[in-house]
């Protein structure tokens, strides 16, 4: 009983839906039908576009119309910022003026010897004649000056514990007839070898040919004497002058003295 009752209920329902739909559909056709006649009762010679384009009308009548935008009146041109002012440097303070540097005195140059000054050139030629051979020798090499050396020179002297040789050194030129104070070594051969004290006949620079140095032509080209034997022959020249040539006993002394410095300087 239970089962046709839930049947019969859903039939009902079921058919009571449609009937409620077919009625809605028939009110919808109704009021469709209702509402086309109304609208050709109105109008019945009119267009759809014509209605259309008379309520755009009356619309655009209804709507008051706008009012002009007011015209933007031009902003005035701003004023360029002035730039700022760049801020001035400071000044360093003047610097003290330095205090006046006095200048050094100056200081004469000292004359340079015309040779090696010894002890035998503060002797007179009394007293050279009267010392024995080996004091005149010993005279000759004791220097009352000595030349001045290179701090250079003698730094590497004194850190090899040897006295460095003094190199070959060309005589200055002098012109003819002119005495030369420091004679070359062809002065001292010639002085060793002859009497006459204003030549000498040494060949030098392999001409082959005798040149004066006493009285030079030439004297470029002679090789300086070394200094340990300037004294000697600067002796012996000034005695064979004085005396004209003429040997005496002090010029025989002072020609010894002159061949052995020779000989100690090549050996050295």
């Amino acid at each position: 009983m239970t089962k046709l009752s839930l049947a019969q209920r859903r039939a009902r329902t079921a058919a009571a839906t449609a009937a409620r739909r077919d009625q809605r559909a028939a009110q919808r056709v109704v009021v469709r039908s209702s509402r086309s006649s109304s609208r050709r009762s109105r109008s019945p010679s009119r267009s759809p576009l014509g209605s259309r384009s008379r309520s755009l009308s009356s619309s655009r009548a209804a709507t008051p119309p706008r009012a002009p935008a007011p015209e933007l009146e031009p902003e005035p041109e701003s004023e360029p910022e002035p730039e700022p002012e760049p801020e001035p440097e400071p000044v360093p303070a003047p610097a003290p003026a330095p205090a006046p540097v006095s200048a050094p005195a100056p200081v004469a140059a000292a004359a340079p010897a015309p040779f090696a000054l010894t002890a035998l050139a503060a002797l007179s030629p009394e007293q050279i004649e009267r010392l024995p051979l080996d004091a005149v020798l010993a005279l000759g090499r004791t220097a009352l000056f000595a030349p001045a050396r290179a701090p250079a020179a003698a730094a590497s002297a004194s850190a090899s514990g040897s006295t460095p040789r003094t190199p070959r050194r060309r005589a200055p030129a002098i012109s003819q007839g002119e005495r030369r104070e420091v004679p070359c070594v062809a002065c001292a051969d010639a002085l060793l070898a002859s009497s006459r004290a204003n030549q000498c006949y040494g060949t030098v620079g392999g001409t082959g040919r005798s040149q004066r140095c006493w009285r030079c032509v030439k004297g470029h080209s002679c090789e300086e004497l070394d200094l340990s034997v300037q004294p000697f022959a600067v002796a012996l020249a000034d005695e064979l002058l004085a005396n004209g040539g003429v040997t005496t006993s002090k010029v025989g002394k002072l020609r010894t003295a002159l061949r052995m410095a020779k000989e100690l300087a090549v050996s050295e």
